[in-house]
């Protein structure tokens, strides 16, 4: 699903992309059509072309430039929707955490935590408060364990950044303790 996202977010410009280059390979292009190209190319993509010479280049240069660049495109498609999926989960991650520090300061539950409380859960943790706290970090644990399934998903589908991932798991890691341990704390 998150390839035909991608797919369909780039193909506009992948589409311009390819015009402009196929400009360049015409024979039958303008000066003006090709200048156009060239201006085209080196206002969207400096950094990737280079020592390229759009005016000089080969067709095998030029259909190798439009490959990378297809897949540059793609590639940076990718990690914008990438982006957005994580940064979805790690707001619910943020308002699922207040809501836990909100608790923790003395703030009632609502009528609305409360009653997905069982009692079950009740007679475990002590009180409504203490199961509602329960449920809310293990809700936190889940949408940590979401957002690291989210960019692996991205990162195994498209070849993205592991070191970014690596970090960010090691980050959960440390706040999933951190969390743990205050549990602990009030429990005691």
């Amino acid at each position: 699903e998150a390839k035909k996202e991608v797919n369909a977010q780039a193909a506009s410009e992948i589409a311009q992309m390819q015009q402009a280059i196929n400009a360049l390979k015409s024979e039958t292009a303008s000066r003006e059509e090709k200048r156009k190209a060239i201006d085209l190319l080196n206002n969207q993509y400096p950094d990737y072309l280079g020592n390229i010479s759009l005016e000089k280049a080969s067709i095998s240069e030029l259909t190798s430039l439009q490959d990378r660049l297809t897949e540059s495109i793609i590639r940076t498609q990718a990690q914008r929707l990438k982006q957005q999926a994580t940064e979805e989960v790690a707001t619910k991650i943020v308002q699922t955490q207040l809501r836990i520090s909100d608790i923790q300061r003395g703030e009632g539950i609502t009528a609305s935590e409360a009653g997905q409380i069982n009692s079950y859960d009740v007679l475990q943790t002590g009180s409504r408060r203490n199961a509602v706290l329960r449920q809310l970090q293990q809700t936190v644990q889940a949408l940590n364990t979401e957002l690291t399934e989210t960019s692996k998903q991205f990162d195994e589908v498209f070849g993205l950044g592991e070191k970014t991932q690596d970090a960010r798991e090691k980050y959960e890691l440390e706040n999933d303790d951190r969390t743990l341990k205050s549990f602990e704390k009030r429990k005691i």
